[in-house]
């Protein structure tokens, strides 16, 4: 086992004064994880990704990393075994504090077969972006809304190293600078155009949705959700969107990852998948079976 970095930094600073939103707007964030919680407004922890280190995505069988504009075969073909080899090269922080060491990003539904022997009917890609990405960080911010503090996190990695000291003072300076010029009011919303609901294979759609109600009476399923894509054209820029989701739509679990030519947006009130103390907690589908051992 290789030995861990020792070069971490960690800095808290309060955080009476600043939001998460504010502060990724302020930093130009690329990725935000936050949680609004139905009993206390919100959850304990938000995070923000403020400086990249470099990418990893899946692309098919291999493996790919973007490090300074470079592109780099991973030598391991699943993403997550990738990830993993990344995540253990740091120390992770006391106190339960949440630190994606391994990065923020998206593991795209095909995904499932590299979990399962299920198959895929292939279907035509007509947006072309990875099935899975990551976007690994230099530095982090955690809001810890409990003790309305901020801990700041700077990570180096064998694949990629910067100068943390000067990187954490960057970040700490431009927090404690008088540019409030991200606190102006955000303009009256953009519109948004219609481009295409995929009305043309609604006849393919209802067919589908039948096959699916054919299988729940037959028993081989419970619920599914047959899904169809909506194009929408809009000036607002992406975070603006996030930010008008979060204030109409406050979820468990709110996320922004901006990977540069696309950017990923959403809110859920569910949880799939929660890890807390090295336990891992799985909260499949309604209708799956209960089983004491696996």
């Amino acid at each position: 086992m290789k030995t861990k970095r020792t070069d971490a930094l960690v800095t808290s600073l309060p955080g009476e004064r600043y939001t998460p939103f504010s502060v990724a707007k302020k930093l130009n964030a690329l990725a935000i994880l936050e949680s609004a919680s139905f009993a206390h407004g919100r959850d304990r922890y938000s995070i923000i990704l403020v400086r990249e280190a470099f990418r990893i995505r899946q692309l098919g069988d291999t493996v790919q990393m973007t490090i300074d504009n470079r592109d780099i075969q991973h030598e391991k073909h699943d993403i997550l075994e990738a990830l993993l080899d990344i995540a253990r090269q740091n120390v992770l922080p006391p106190d339960g504090i949440p630190l994606p060491a391994a990065g923020i990003g998206y593991l795209g539904y095909e995904y499932c077969q590299r979990c399962d022997t299920i198959k895929l009917v292939p279907s035509p890609d007509t947006i072309g972006i990875p099935e899975s990405q990551f976007i690994i960080g230099h530095i982090y911010l955690v809001f810890d809304h409990f003790s309305d503090s901020i801990h700041l996190f700077g990570l180096n990695y064998d694949e990629h190293e910067i100068d943390l000291r000067q990187a954490v003072d960057d970040i700490l300076q431009r927090l404690s600078d008088l540019d409030f010029s991200y606190l102006a009011a955000p303009a009256n919303a953009a519109s948004c155009e219609v481009i295409s609901a995929e009305d043309a294979n609604h006849a393919d759609f209802i067919n589908r949705v039948e096959a699916v109600k054919s299988h729940i009476v037959a028993g081989n399923l419970l619920q599914a959700v047959v899904s169809r894509r909506l194009v929408l054209k809009s000036k607002e820029t992406a975070l603006e969107v996030y930010r008008r989701l979060r204030s109409k739509s406050p979820s468990p679990y709110l996320f922004y990852l901006d990977f540069g030519s696309y950017q990923v947006i959403g809110a859920s009130p569910e949880s799939l998948v929660r890890v807390r103390d090295s336990v891992a907690s799985i909260r499949p589908i309604a209708g799956t079976p209960f089983f004491e051992r696996f």
